[in-house]
This record gives C-alpha cells, structure tokens and sequence, in this order.
C-alpha cells in the first residue's frame, strides 16, 4: 500500500510538473513577438508597432546591451533608436560612458556644422560602441539629426574618453580663472590629467585628496566669478561634482565604484531632465547592468551580496519618476560571438538557463519578450537561471528585472 501511495505521489509531482512547463511555454509563447531584422537601415517598423503600446505613458527608455562588445545588438538598439525617435518621439538620446561635457561639446560642434563630424562622435562617445564599424550608421544618424535629437552624456568615468583632458582647460579658459594664494592653477590642471590618465592600481590617493579639496575651492571661484549663474554655468557645476564624484571612486575598490557610478548617472540624467528637458522623452544607451530595476531579486554567486547592494541607475530613476515612466530593455543571445578586450570570444551558455530553453520554444532569429505582461501570471516559475548579464549564469526573478527581452539567437561581435 505505501508502495502503491509513492507511485501515486510521485505521478502526481510528474503531471503538476507537466502542467507548469506547459504553463510556462505557453505564456513565453503568447508573449513573444517576432522581430523581422536588427539591420539599422531596415525602416519598415511594422514588427516594432507593439511598442507604441507598451511605452503609452513613458518618459525613459533604458537600452541595455549584455556586451560591450555585442556588434549584433549596436545594430539592434541603432534601429530601435531610429524607430523611436522618428515614430515615438524620443527626441534625447543619453549615453553611458561620455561625461556631460564630453557630449555639451559634441551637442556644440553638431550645431556649428564642424567638419571632421564623424572624427568628432568618435572621440566624444565611448570608443567600444564609436570606433565599430556596427555603430557607423547610428552616427550617421546622430549627424543627420543633429536639429532634432540631442546628444547628451551621463556617465561620470572621466578616465574613458580622450576629450576629457579638455575640460580643465575649458573652465579655466571661459572664467579666465588664474593662480590664486588658494588656488595654483598649473598644479591643479597637472594633477587632474595625471590622475585621469593613471590606472586604478596606480592612482595615488593623496592626488586624490589634494584634487577634491582644491576641486571645492574651484567651484567657489566659479561661483563668485558670476553674479548670475546661466544655464551653462549651472552645466558646468553639475559637471564639476561628476568629477568630484568620479575621483571619490578611484578610493574604492572597482565592485565597490559601480555603486557610486550608478547613482551619479542617475543624478546627471535626472538634471539634465529637470534643467533642460522637463517635457522630453529620453532613451539611455547603456548596459543590460545599468539598465536593470530591482536587482536586489538576482543572486551573484552564493556568500556575494553585490547585487543585494547595488541600486543601478533605473532603480535610481525609478524612485525619482515612478516604475510607469521607466522601460527597461535588456538584449542577450545563446550563440555566436562578442568582441572582449582579449579578442572575439565565442558566447557559450548553461543549457540550464532561461535563455537556452527559450531558443529551443522558439524559432525565430530575433524576438522580444514581454517580461512586464508575463509577470501579470500567477502560475508559472517567477526565479530562474538566466544568461542575461554578460553570459553568465545567475539566478533570480528576472521578470521584475527587466521590462522586455530582445532576443538575439546569434551574436556577432563588434569590429574596428
């Protein structure tokens, strides 16, 4: 008789297990739409149309990417920044890895008609994503719309982009700023490109201290030097505390620095808004990382908190304007290839995770999956393992992470 009530029990697991994976197919199913092309010169949006629903009311949308060096998604998230520009009137566009005056200049020269524009995007914008030959069109388009779409920088990493040697000399030049017995001016532009110019392993921490106190009596100079402070000069204070910010990272240990930088995005993405483009819709170029709500619910690896401790710069834009004016995209893929700083590296998956299964549910090259609406379901897994950050597996609720999916089943990576 037990014998008998085992068999049963574990029939009974069998069939309920059945019946959730049935669940669960069926949702993902039901939720996902095939995309007809990732190529950024395809402008029939017919297979992009569902957005228009799924953004009625929003302000920001975060485009992330699982790579740096992901060419396939450059092409991807450069069509989707096409269509919503041109269809949904996304008419600002924020970068992660330009600082704000990295980009004010950009937005400048855009204006000036300069020559050399493409020479110019390359050196102001993040060299991983400006320097591939799978974002030349996104520059293209950035050039031919410089009248329309405006080109803004939120990132506080002052290290990454060559223009930002200028800076320093920008103020100094346009406040015709000179030594003072508080202030040695030739010291401390010396010890700003010194220390953005240094490594993490190499930055000594007393350049650091002795730039952040002299940053404070730079700002006090700024300020005493205007009577009434413009829009511009109010630019260049928020500029000056993303570089306090910046030099306060180099202090920390580099999983520590992320959180820092998250928060500094957000506060210069939310000024910009506030400041300049109060009735604007924005889209973020940036990271599955930085684009991710909720983090909190992934585990990195067991006994490592990260996650728990991070607050990502839309967990930071969410508090600021409410989750209904935040949307998420995340992209990922199973196969092919992604550009890494040791070379093209071939993207191999757990068979385990979320993201594998769903290229065996369906059939299509391209697909976005709704993960706002399949949340709405009681009845199907709400923790899994998934690939979506970097390709590497970690588990969590990744549907209160993201508000969609671009599926990419095969990557190739970026070239130069």
């Amino acid at each position: 008789m037990k014998k008998l009530i085992k068999l049963l029990l574990v029939l009974l697991y069998g069939c309920t297990f059945i019946s959730c994976n049935c669940e669960e197919t069926r949702v993902l199913v039901n939720n996902t739409r095939q995309i007809n092309s990732i190529s950024p010169n395809d402008s029939v949006y017919t297979d992009l149309s569902f957005l228009k629903d799924n953004l009625k009311g929003n302000k920001i949308v975060l485009l992330g990417e699982s790579g740096h060096g992901d060419g396939g998604t450059f092409k991807a998230k450069t069509r989707l920044v096409k269509y919503l520009h041109s269809e949904l009137g996304y008419d600002v566009i924020a970068f992660e890895g330009s600082t704000m005056f990295n980009l004010f200049d950009l937005k400048q020269r855009l204006s000036d008609n300069c020559e050399n524009l493409e020479r110019i995007i390359k050196n102001r914008i993040f060299p991983n994503w400006s320097y591939s030959n799978e974002f030349k069109e996104m520059t293209h388009y950035l050039i031919h719309n410089r009248h329309c779409l405006d080109v803004i920088g939120i990132d506080n990493n002052f290290a990454v982009n060559s223009n930002s040697t200028k800076f320093i000399q920008h103020i100094l030049s346009k406040y015709n700023l000179k030594s003072s017995q508080h202030l040695d001016i030739k010291m401390f532009n010396d010890t700003y490109k010194r220390i953005i110019r240094s490594t993490r392993q190499s930055i000594k921490l007393q350049d650091c201290d002795l730039f952040i106190e002299q940053l404070s009596i730079l700002i006090n100079m700024i300020k005493a030097s205007n009577k009434e402070i413009t829009s511009g000069d109010k630019l260049i204070l928020q500029e000056l505390s993303n570089l306090n910010s910046f030099i306060q990272e180099l202090k920390v240990d580099l999983d520590e620095s992320v959180y820092y930088r998250d928060i500094q995005m957000a506060k210069n993405l939310i000024w910009y808004i506030e400041n300049l483009y109060p009735n604007k819709k924005v889209i973020v170029w940036t990271a599955n990382l930085h684009a991710s709500k909720n983090l909190n619910q992934v585990i990195y690896k067991n006994n490592d908190d990260r996650y728990q401790k991070l607050q990502t710069l839309a967990d930071n834009l969410v508090s600021k304007f409410g989750d209904d004016k935040i949307y998420s995209i995340a992209t990922t893929s199973v196969s092919g290839n992604t550009m890494t700083y040791e070379g093209s590296k071939e993207i191999e998956i757990s068979k385990t995770s979320w993201d594998y299964r769903i290229s065996k549910m369906i059939n299509y090259d391209y697909a976005f999956v709704d993960f706002k609406n399949i949340r709405k379901y009681k009845n199907i897994p709400t923790s899994f393992e998934s690939t979506i950050l970097g390709y590497h597996s970690h588990i969590g609720k990744w549907y209160n992470v993201y508000d969609g999916l671009f599926f990419i089943r095969t990557m190739e990576s970026s070239t130069y």
